[in-house]
């Protein structure tokens, strides 16, 4: 990963042909800083491609899938508490996982670590 100022470039990118996406991760209740980044991908990337290359990220099963995203900067999901990382797009809730989630130049990513009700 190269750091250029407050963006960061994902190995075998060029800003000129590729992806721009702002990712701002929440990581709830105050309990820490919420990591705000700019990222270049490239063409066909992905809400994981984005949020990995602004942050740790860890996948595994969480409900259905092993790309399920499970972590986000070392806080886990917690299926006791129902507490999970939630993801939008634009604002926009993303309907899909996030491994699936196609992203487009311009996009604003943001993750949310809430407690759901079900």
């Amino acid at each position: 990963m190269l750091a250029l100022g407050a963006a960061l470039i994902a190995p075998g990118v060029s800003m000129a042909q590729d992806l721009k996406v702002r990712v701002m991760v929440d990581f709830g209740e105050g309990s820490r800083p919420p990591i705000r980044r700019e990222v270049f991908l490239a063409p066909g990337a992905t809400v994981v491609d984005a949020t990995r290359a602004a942050a740790s990220l860890e996948q595994g099963v969480v409900c259905c899938d092993p790309r399920d995203v499970a972590a986000i900067g070392g806080l886990h999901c917690d299926k006791r508490a129902h507490a999970f990382w939630l993801y939008w797009v634009d604002d926009k809730s993303g309907g899909v996982p996030a491994y699936q989630y196609k992203l487009k130049s311009g996009d604003r990513l943001v993750w949310r670590y809430r407690k759901v009700r079900f």
